[in-house]
């Protein structure tokens, strides 16, 4: 925790908001887009069909072929939520300054 009670992840680099760099509004918008779209194709990717009866025709389908295909599926979800969290902990590294 730092002065302000946050979590602050101490291998992200955030940029520093200073008069000569890029403003704070404008990181703002563009770190806000990037975390509304991946909030998104969290949505999107999590509601993707994942059923056995898609995958019981293939040798060893239901035994094996099935649940690796929900595990990549949950994999595939757990890495857009990870890029998400960690964009937010970036965000706030900014609205701090």
């Amino acid at each position: 925790m730092n002065e302000t009670n946050i979590d602050i992840d101490p291998e992200l680099c955030a940029p520093h908001v200073h008069l000569n760099g890029t403003g704070k509004d404008s990181l703002m918008r563009e770190v806000n887009e990037a975390i509304d779209a991946l909030q998104t194709a969290e949505d999107v990717v999590g509601n993707m069909t994942v059923h056995s009866r898609d995958y019981y025709i293939f040798p060893n389908g239901l035994e094996y072929i099935w649940p690796l295909a929900w595990t990549q599926a949950c994999e595939r979800s757990r890495k857009l939520k990870k890029l998400r969290e960690e964009l937010e902990n970036y965000r706030l590294m900014i609205a701090v300054q």
